[in-house]
């Protein structure tokens, strides 16, 4: 894995966020963040203080094709593009940058009390330029519509829904930042209270010498995946450098990887919908109550340790294996395993277990089903689920796959065949 750390311009970032050369691998979740950080993101920027590092992934990897969508608010046209870099690291941050300074300046978020609210975002003029140590305080959220109510939306304390009620009271929007004709039209129509053009000129250049400007000119370093990257490093590093505190799991991963799958396509004529085939397994887990505590990681891991039994040595259900797995791989067993989940429902009960949290040892549950795959109907033949008993409660109280149940399959989780090196 190689990679660069360049430096990128904030303007550059956002014109390829709206081209469509950034855009988001699949898995990433959706934008959330509050009107709260994101303020306090323009007041960084406002400072030239540093906001972090972006992490990018070059495309073009024929081992690492995930699908793509395009950073939330940017044009339409821009999702349809094939783009050169996804971010594995920043969405938050960038889409809040996106979406506060292009366009109408409007910013989907949600408030102190988790509501979800369009806000805009401005630069109080007086206050930025009269103490920088209290920046902060001159940046100043606004409802979508530009105009704050009070008195339970009866009476309006603020209105700037208009560039004309803007300049009026000093407000300038962030939205106008990188749109240089708009920006100086609306300094230029700035009003003059006192007559003095001379005064207002200064003020002007006051506020893009100390402010725009060096706003026009920020960077952003980013660390840069290059296209050697494989699937299970891009994981690794997500799951360290993710600034949003979510974990990535192989599933999600998964997901993108097998959306991105060019013979399905060409095949079916749409992508493969990894999230649409587990509502399948669901539906099963749903009908017995039993199974409740499979997760989809485990699906995942019965598959893998079906692929791995045709290999050359390891039965393994390790992230690393799992995430070879190709949708040809993995389309050839999940209808299997899905069929033997219901013939473990009936084992269980057969053995009075009824209920999820009844299953004195739930690891179990993955290994049982796929030895069911690959003895087939043999596994109903009265001698052989005698074994299978006897098997399963022995694993049970010698806990013999204690591996498979780690977090985000972290654990090495392996069983080398009889006969076999290990």
């Amino acid at each position: 894995m190689g990679f660069q750390t360049p430096q990128y311009k904030l303007s550059k970032l956002l014109e390829q966020a709206s081209s469509g050369r950034i855009q988001l691998p699949d898995f990433q979740r959706g934008y959330k963040w509050d009107e709260e950080r994101i303020r306090s993101l323009l007041v960084t920027v406002t400072l030239g203080h540093p906001l972090g590092v972006l992490m990018l992934l070059q495309t073009g990897n024929d081992q690492v094709r995930f699908k793509p969508k395009a950073i939330e608010g940017t044009p339409p046209e821009s999702g349809k593009a094939e783009p050169d870099l996804l971010l594995l690291d920043g969405q938050q941050r960038l889409t809040s940058l996106y979406q506060s300074l292009t366009s109408s300046g409007v910013v989907d978020t949600e408030d102190a009390r988790k509501k979800q609210v369009q806000r805009r975002f401005y630069i109080d003029i007086a206050r930025a330029l009269e103490d920088p140590a209290r920046r902060d305080e001159a940046v100043v959220v606004l409802p979508g519509d530009g105009v704050e109510r009070t008195n339970f939306g009866k009476d309006i304390r603020l209105d700037v829904s208009t560039p004309e009620k803007e300049r009026e009271h000093g407000y300038f929007p962030f939205r106008l930042i990188y749109d240089s004709p708009g920006q100086l039209d609306w300094l230029w129509n700035f009003p003059d209270e006192t007559g003095d053009a001379t005064a207002r000129r200064a003020l002007i250049q006051r506020f893009q010498g100390e402010i725009l400007t060096p706003m026009q000119s920020y960077e952003i370093p980013a660390i840069e995946l290059d296209k050697s990257t494989t699937k299970g490093a891009v994981a690794t590093v997500f799951e360290k450098v993710n600034t949003g505190g979510l974990p990535l799991n192989v599933f999600e991963l998964l997901t993108a990887t097998f959306a991105g799958d060019a013979a399905y396509f060409d095949q079916h004529g749409d992508d493969f919908r990894l999230k649409d085939d587990w509502q399948l397994t669901e539906q099963i887990i749903s009908a017995h109550p039993v199974l409740r505590g499979i997760r989809n990681t485990d699906f995942l891991q019965a598959v893998s340790l079906l692929v791995t039994a045709h290999g050359p040595s390891f039965t393994s259900a390790r992230k690393e294996d799992v995430l070879r797995l190709e949708l040809s791989q993995y389309l050839a067993w999940a209808e299997k395993v899905r069929e033997a989940l219901v013939w473990v429902a009936q084992f269980l009960r057969d053995e009075h277990i009824h209920r999820a949290r009844d299953i004195p040892y739930p690891t179990q549950l993955v290994p049982l089903a796929v030895i069911r795959v690959i003895l087939g109907e043999a596994a109903t033949i009265y001698g052989v689920r005698n074994r299978l008993r006897q098997w399963f409660w022995c694993g049970i109280l010698g806990e013999l796959y204690g591996g498979l149940r780690k977090p985000a399959l972290r654990a090495t989780s392996t069983r080398s065949r009889p006969g076999r090196a290990p």
